[in-house]
């Protein structure tokens, strides 16, 4: 869900403090920034892994396995949950999803199809 601040002048978003968010996806308590996106991976072992933002700020951590699925921040991802499809967006990846999860104390689930 979007806050009522998010909103353009001169073609930047005004709203959250936060430019890359708020001109794509809307201000929410669940927004990341991946503040280690500019180095070099420590290694691949997490690289098949995605965080995946819904509808109402529901989130959840799903993993690959698919090596010639190319999935970046920001795109569109269909995944299976308990009760059939769902819609969500790609928020996060790499090396931060795994401190995430140890940190929540959560499991992966698979992650499905690739919206174009």
């Amino acid at each position: 869900m979007s806050c009522s601040s998010c909103k353009t002048k001169n073609n930047n978003p005004k709203g959250c403090k936060n430019n890359g968010v708020c001109g794509t996806d809307g201000c929410n308590k669940l927004n990341v920034f991946n503040w280690l996106s500019n180095l070099n991976p420590i290694s691949n072992e997490t690289s098949n892994y995605y965080e995946v933002r819904f509808k109402n700020g529901r989130k959840n951590f799903y993993y690959n396995d698919d090596d010639n699925l190319n999935i970046n921040i920001g795109d569109a991802v269909i995944v299976d949950s308990k009760i059939g499809f769902d819609l969500g967006h790609v928020t996060l990846k790499g090396g931060l999803i795994s401190i995430q999860m140890k940190k929540e104390n959560l499991i992966q689930m698979r992650l499905m199809i690739l919206l174009l």
